[in-house]
């Protein structure tokens, strides 16, 4: 469990730090910059976190996400079954989709050289620097919590978030091309059907049932571990290079 220790700090500290770096996260930044031929921080964040799908999955969304941080807290505090709706998870696809367009559109249609500015409306290094910030922090927690309240365990994550696209993306040009990247594979002969894989999913996934297939991809994902560290049979576990039981990315 050490690794998950390690996990849940990071995600804390994370937490924690955000109401200083969330302007380095924005996605109005992002495109209002674009207007401005500006290539802000958050459009080089929101970059790397799409070739980190190419390498390590959803992984980001487990161990570097401060959303994931607030609702991993709140399932200590408060856990809700999550409710299903069978639509809605494409609404974060949508949002994701609607977020790249708009910074795409407003920047192939701006005249002049792009520059960049890691400061660009963040003058004082730190997100929160007047009471106009305080309402956007305080908004992005109440936009996180809100599904959570109505929707259960990960509500956000699985429903809202549009952050998600951007490893989604990665990891759909993964499975094109084929690359190497961080997965879990299952050892179904080695699994009894205990159940702990399940309980400790923080997305609600069937692990079980896929570990009982040997095919462990899911979409949702969020590569955080959990399951391979509470296997005492050792049926779970991280891997690299694709094995041929799993045939290559799928």
């Amino acid at each position: 469990m050490k690794r998950q220790r390690v996990r849940r700090i990071i995600l804390a500290a994370l937490f924690l730090v955000f109401p200083l770096v969330f302007n380095y996260f924005s996605p109005y930044l992002m495109i209002t910059g674009a207007a401005e031929r500006v290539i802000t921080v958050s459009a080089v964040v929101w970059g790397l976190y799409l070739l980190s799908g190419l390498v390590f999955g959803r992984a980001a969304c487990g161990w570097f996400c401060p959303f994931s941080a607030l609702q991993m807290i709140w399932d200590k505090v408060a856990p809700k079954p999550l409710r299903r709706v069978r639509f809605l998870p494409w609404v974060k696809y949508l949002l994701w989709a609607g977020w790249v367009a708009a910074f795409v559109a407003v920047l192939a249609t701006g005249a002049g050289s792009l520059r960049f500015d890691p400061l660009y409306s963040t003058p004082h290094f730190v997100s929160i620097d007047g009471p106009g910030n305080n309402i956007t922090y305080f908004g992005l927690l109440a936009l996180v919590m809100v599904p959570v309240l109505l929707a259960g365990k990960r509500g956000f994550c699985h429903y809202l978030c549009p952050f998600a696209g951007w490893m989604v993306a990665g990891t759909a040009v993964r499975d094109v091309t084929k690359l190497p990247s961080l997965h879990l594979e299952a050892d179904a002969a080695k699994c009894n059907d205990c159940g702990r894989c399940d309980a400790e999913c923080p997305m609600s996934l069937q692990v079980s049932a896929m570990a009982a297939t040997g095919d462990m991809h899911d979409v949702d994902c969020i590569l955080c571990g959990r399951c391979v560290d509470s296997c005492g049979r050792g049926a779970l576990r991280y891997a690299y290079r694709w094995s041929e039981r799993n045939g290559g990315a799928s």
